[in-house]
């Protein structure tokens, strides 16, 4: 700029010749272009331009014909705004702007641009202001940054909170369009073949109708679809200049959509165009970079957007069908978020839980170990689960099993009820117990008939301990058959004589009310009815084709009396001394509950009496 200054014709401007400045001015002038910052003089009633080489950049292709013009000939699209901050300049006010925001020409097309300079009056020797020195700096860029950032924040706070993909679509066409003054925005999705381009609702500003629906991209042309397929967007700045668009069915097309301009940007993934979104107006328009890259992320960003909520909906409807509770904690405990089957679990509405602790909603769970593995689970970042009973205020008493596993948030809860099963498992503990206790009590009643059991040879000895083993067997199916809540006497006896009778069932009669047996009381008598039954065959009522059994029994407050009556069988004579299998039948109820056997033989038969209390047993 120093030699264009110096060759510059001066003397043909309201100026002069250089030689003729004067001091004050040749001083200013010297400063600027020594200086590396853009400045600008404005000299005169003409308010010629004298500049530095940091100004020439913000002139664009006016640069270098400004040099010595009035101006507002060089910028006349800044008369309006600039003309009266001027004149106060002019007047002998300093001014100064920390930002301005000015359309400009530099390049042959409108262009927004934002400047900070300061206005200082130049006085000559009698403090006439006649000039005004201006230093700047152009800030586009920085107040596009700030804005953009600002643009950015704003949608993904607004973008975030949407769920609805309706919603996410609008809110972004919105934002893009009021971000790019454009007249109509659209978003959607395009089929598989990246040809039909559907937009459901798009965005106006008014000044334009709206055109949803489904478009074909291969009305473009091969050439242009293919692009758009590869990625690259689709500019048009004039569509009645664009030489890709001369012909009759192509304006007829653009007419019909009220648009001069167009930018149509496509989203690539996974190397398929998945989606794609336009920007009209009805005025031509020149799409920077910036604008081209502005169009594309947020197309990506609704993209995102919209796949997200897709996949909230689907943990929506898991969390709200599944069988389990879900509850949300943020790091404060405090409730965010509970599920259907949550809220069944509680008993409580939803308004009534959400924004409250944990502690608050379930009191005694702070300093419980559920308490305890959450806190832990929350301080530790790591999963956790525990089995826990909790007492309801209405009176319920549950066992929960319950999974916490850490978000950044805080904590999600899995938890479900599991009464039945541990219901389920005390009974079986209790089961397990009674089986262990019942088949130590088996063992030792089989040790007892074995160890009582007496024969000269092998034979009769195993036959003795094999019969005595089926009595008890006959009783525990008995018992096993009513799921050990009683045996019954009926059937318990039956089913001892029978095995005797060889199915003469008529040489028996069986009368008596119905009494269910205790497991003990059940092998005492099934001991005591087998041996009369193997006594009657060997010696008394059975061992002929005439003898007989009466089989009768009473249950009272005293407990339970049976008597066993045979009659018709050979003559007996009672023994004089007692044998083995009358040990056993007297030691039968005596070991299994304290009853006692009182044996009577007269003429006509034996006669036993059994007697046993019944204060331990089933009935």
């Amino acid at each position: 700029m120093k030699r264009a200054l110096r060759a510059h014709p001066w003397e043909t401007t309201p100026v002069g010749a250089m030689s003729d400045w004067p001091a004050s001015l040749k001083t200013l002038v010297d400063v600027m272009l020594d200086a590396d910052q853009p400045m600008l003089i404005i000299w005169g009633p003409t308010r010629t331009m004298i500049y530095n080489d940091g100004y020439a950049p913000t002139l664009g292709s006016r640069h270098p014909g400004a040099l010595g013009r009035p101006f507002f000939e060089v910028w006349p699209e800044l008369e309006p705004d600039l003309s009266p901050i001027m004149a106060r300049a002019l007047a002998g006010e300093p001014i100064h702007m920390g930002d301005i925001r000015l359309t400009v020409h530099r390049n042959g097309y409108p262009e927004e641009a934002h400047f900070a300079f300061s206005y200082t009056p130049i006085r000559d020797d009698r403090q006439k202001v006649v000039g005004i020195f201006c230093p700047l700096r152009e800030t586009t860029r920085e107040v596009a940054a700030a804005e953009t950032q600002a643009f950015w924040l704003k949608l993904e706070r607004e973008l975030m909170d949407q769920t609805d993909p309706a919603a996410i679509i609008q809110t972004s066409q919105r934002a893009l369009g009021e971000k790019l003054q454009a007249g109509r925005v659209g978003y959607g999705a395009v089929d598989f073949e990246a040809r039909y381009f559907t937009t459901a609702n798009n965005w106006t500003d008014g000044s334009i109708p709206h055109q949803n629906g489904t478009h074909d991209l291969a009305a473009f042309g091969p050439e242009i679809w293919n692009a758009l397929k590869g990625g690259e967007p689709l500019a048009i700045e004039d569509v009645t200049t664009d030489p890709r668009f001369d012909s009759p069915e192509a304006r007829a097309a653009f007419a019909a959509l009220q648009m001069r301009s167009a930018l149509t940007v496509s989203l690539v993934k996974g190397g398929r165009m998945i989606a794609a979104m336009y920007v009209h107006d009805q005025r031509p328009r020149r799409w920077t970079t910036a604008d081209r890259e502005l169009v594309l992320q947020v197309a990506d960003r609704t993209w995102s957007a919209l796949t997200r909520a897709s996949a909230e909906q689907q943990v929506r409807s898991v969390l709200s069908s599944m069988a389990e509770g879900f509850l949300l904690l943020d790091r404060q405990f405090r409730v965010v978020s509970i599920n259907p089957e949550g809220l069944r679990l509680d008993g409580r509405a939803r308004h009534e839980m959400l924004g409250r602790t944990h502690w608050e909603l379930w009191p005694g769970t702070e300093h419980s170990a559920l308490g305890q593995v959450l806190r832990r689970a929350m301080a530790e970042a790591a999963p956790a689960e525990l089995e826990h009973v909790y007492a309801f205020e209405d009176g319920r008493t549950v066992w929960f099993e319950t999974r916490a596993y850490p978000t950044d948030q805080g904590l999600a809860l899995f938890y479900r009820d599991v009464s039945e099963r541990k219901a389920a498992e005390q009974r079986l503990e209790l089961l397990m117990r009674e089986v262990d206790h019942r088949a130590n009590n088996l063992m030792s009643v089989v040790q007892g008939a074995v160890a009582l059991s007496r024969a000269d040879d092998a034979d009769t000895l195993r036959t003795i301990i094999l019969g005595r083993v089926d009595a008890l067997a006959r009783a525990h199916q008995l018992l096993a058959a009513s799921r050990w809540t009683g045996a019954d006497l009926r059937r318990l006896v039956a089913d001892e004589v029978r095995a005797y009778t060889l199915g003469d069932g008529d040489r028996v009669s069986i009368n008596g009310p119905d009494v269910p047996l205790s497991p003990a009381l059940a092998q005492g008598i099934a001991m005591a009815v087998h041996e009369l039954a193997t006594n009657a065959l060997k010696h008394g009522a059975l061992n002929n084709a005439t003898g007989r059994i009466d089989v009768a029994w009473t249950r009272s407050a005293h407990g339970l009396r049976l008597t066993w009556t045979e009659s018709g069988g050979p003559p007996v004579e009672a023994p004089t001394h007692a044998g083995f299998g009358t040990t056993v039948l007297q030691r039968a109820l005596k070991g299994a509950i304290g009853g006692q056997t009182t044996l009577s033989w007269n003429e006509r038969g034996l006669v036993c009496v059994l007697e046993a209390p019944l204060s331990d047993n089933a009935g």
